[in-house]
């Protein structure tokens, strides 16, 4: 005899919460590094950073992932000069466990869970 189970969403939900594999993190590096060459490439012809990911164009499935949309801000490095630069970043710790973060300054992924 078979006994069916009836999971909640809330079930559901938390069941599928978690770090994701590491082929996934390369799956999200792989599409952040195409948006990150597209803010580049606005950079060089335009003399400066997009106010926003929707000014580059890409479409909204390149700015979305399963973990949330791509969080895109300019962050400033040193006070005393006011400099800045971006960071490009995906996930959420109290929903997803991990954020991955591209900065302009350090030029890398860094992933932190």
């Amino acid at each position: 005899m078979r006994t069916a189970i009836a999971l909640s969403p809330v079930l559901i939900w938390l069941l599928g919460c978690g770090v994701p594999s590491q082929r996934a993190i390369s799956a999200l590096k792989e599409q952040g590094n195409l948006i990150v060459a597209a803010i580049e490439e606005h950079i060089m012809e335009n003399g400066g950073r997009p106010s926003s990911l929707a000014e580059l164009e890409l479409g909204a499935e390149s700015l979305t992932t399963r973990y949330g949309p791509w969080v895109y801000r300019e962050v400033v490095t040193d006070r005393a000069s006011g400099s800045t630069c971006y960071e490009l970043s995906v996930g959420d710790y109290g929903r997803d466990g991990f954020i991955l973060c591209y900065s302009q300054d350090r030029t890398e992924w860094v992933l932190d869970q």
